[in-house]
């Protein structure tokens, strides 16, 4: 079993780590992060927001859905692995 994986080689640094949809642990780590940003933001200072971005695995069998477009968002159901952001207001 995987548990959300940090890769470095992603170009902003808003993103934060990768996470496996179907697993329930990746699932509780996202619900804590975004209850942490949303308590953060309350006290005041700078806003931020989670942002995630779905993508597809290595020989996914949507992959067709979607290599006819250029810049795309994969839909969450369709995802293998979403990746998480965080960026500023």
């Amino acid at each position: 079993m995987v548990i959300m994986q940090i890769k470095t080689n992603h170009t902003t640094h808003a993103y934060r780590f990768t996470i496996d949809p179907i697993n329930k642990d990746d699932q509780r780590i996202l619900k804590e992060l975004r209850a942490h940003i949303s308590e953060s933001n309350k006290k005041g200072g700078i806003k931020r927001r989670v942002e995630l971005k779905g993508r597809l695995g290595k020989n996914h069998p949507k992959k067709l859905k979607y290599s006819n477009y250029g810049s795309h968002r994969v839909k969450f159901e369709d995802s293998q692995w979403i990746d998480v952001y965080i960026y500023n207001h």
